[in-house]
């Protein structure tokens, strides 16, 4: 429990800069240029934990250095070497290899493609506070946490959605295209807001004959040389973990629904995209990169509640976009949520794990009362996020 200690600390006092951030702001003062927070609060903090202290990266940065270290080997995805992302991640995350081998620049180098998405979202959207906004992103506690600690590279299923918003009204054709390849470089779930953005543009033919030919063509070729290892992103893992609705509903089963993990995990994600297109399809006026954000954010928010395994670190999915789009108008709601989803992985997973089963056994621990109201407060908290953002765009000047 020393680490949770330590990031509850470093969470306090993000969360202190946050608040002074915002009073500045308030008052005109002139801040810094977001460079130098994206300096102070990633490529230092990396330095003096993994230079300094000599921390060592965690378990999912050590398996993306076996499939990157693989990719740089020349070894074929699936088949050689496992993994449950799409084909292109590994050798993406191969690239800092050739200049030094070793796990710790994955960090880093996640690190500079965050910067490089707030960037280009910056040149797709042009925002009028922009270095304001980037600061309050590189002060997020969750993002800090996920980053420097945990090396997690969920964001960029939002850097890989950077085209989509900026070719919506341009080509449907282009945006097929994109979609394909963007799919092949991330996880399956990047086709939830492709769907929902599919079921709400005009020339859907377009669309699906593009990225049919693009997707079919990589499948075909991956196939020729993998076989039906290619399918190994579709296997899922046994075990629930939070927050998430079927978390807080396990002890009303008395454990039940975990024999069924697998099917309700099926359909709960299935459902995600066509819940979304029924809760915005009303008010939708035109497509641009606006509401496609929202839509990606409540995707997203969707999937965290409804997905019996999700961790808070899928908060990092939608963070960019919360921020630049929607803070403003959920400055409480963003930041409190930030806080507590970077602890709540990390607080979960030192607590054993833990299934409530029966609440019998949520009532045996105060810890587990907690850990269980802790992730009622994060679902809730995601409602409310989707609520708003519903009812943002209602009273936004590009809605009937």
């Amino acid at each position: 429990m020393s680490l949770v200690i330590i990031k509850f600390f470093i969470s306090v006092l993000l969360t202190i800069s946050i608040l002074i951030v915002k009073h500045l702001h308030s008052k005109n003062i002139k801040l810094p240029n977001h460079l130098i927070f994206f300096l102070i609060f990633r490529i230092i903090p990396f330095l003096i934990l993994y230079y300094i202290l000599n921390y060592d990266i965690q378990s999912d940065v050590r398996s993306f250095y076996h499939q990157a270290y693989s990719a740089k080997s020349g070894l074929w995805i699936y088949k050689d070497f496992r993994s449950s992302h799409s084909f292109f991640f590994p050798y993406i995350l191969s690239i800092p290899l050739y200049i030094y081998n070793s796990g710790k620049l994955i960090i880093i180098f996640l690190s500079i493609l965050e910067l490089l998405t707030v960037v280009l979202l910056e040149k797709i959207a042009k925002f009028s506070n922009f270095n304001y906004l980037s600061i309050i992103y590189w002060l997020l506690p969750s993002q800090f946490i996920f980053t420097i600690f945990g090396g997690q590279e969920d964001f960029l299923l939002f850097s890989f959605f950077l085209p989509i918003l900026y070719f919506i009204n341009k080509s449907e054709q282009k945006l097929g295209v994109l979609a394909a390849i963007s799919f092949y470089a991330t996880k399956l779930i990047y086709s939830l807001p492709i769907i929902s953005v599919f079921l709400l543009i005009k020339n859907k033919l377009s669309f699906i004959l593009t990225f049919s030919i693009v997707f079919i063509s990589i499948s075909t070729l991956l196939y020729l040389k993998v076989g039906t290892s290619l399918l190994m992103p579709l296997e899922e893992s046994s075990r629930m973990s939070p927050p998430n609705i079927w978390h807080l509903i396990l002890p009303f089963t008395k454990g039940t629904i975990l024999n069924y993990l697998n099917i309700i995990s099926f359909i709960s994600i299935s459902c995600v995209p066509f819940i979304t297109y029924l809760l915005v399809k009303k008010n939708i006026f035109v497509l641009n990169t606006y509401t496609l954000s929202c839509i990606f954010i409540i995707v997203y928010s969707l999937f965290m509640i409804l997905s019996p395994k999700t961790w808070g670190y899928y908060f990092g999915i939608f963070s960019i976009p919360l921020v630049f789009f929607i803070l403003e108008k959920q400055f409480n709601t963003i930041i409190i949520t930030s806080f507590l989803m970077g602890l709540h992985p990390s607080f979960w997973y030192r607590l054993g794990r833990p299934y409530y089963n029966s609440f019998k056994m949520l009532s045996t621990n105060f810890i587990y009362i907690f850990e269980y109201t802790l992730s009622l407060i994060l679902i809730i908290l995601l409602i409310y996020t989707i609520w708003n953002t519903i009812l943002l765009l209602k009273k936004s000047n590009i809605y009937k």
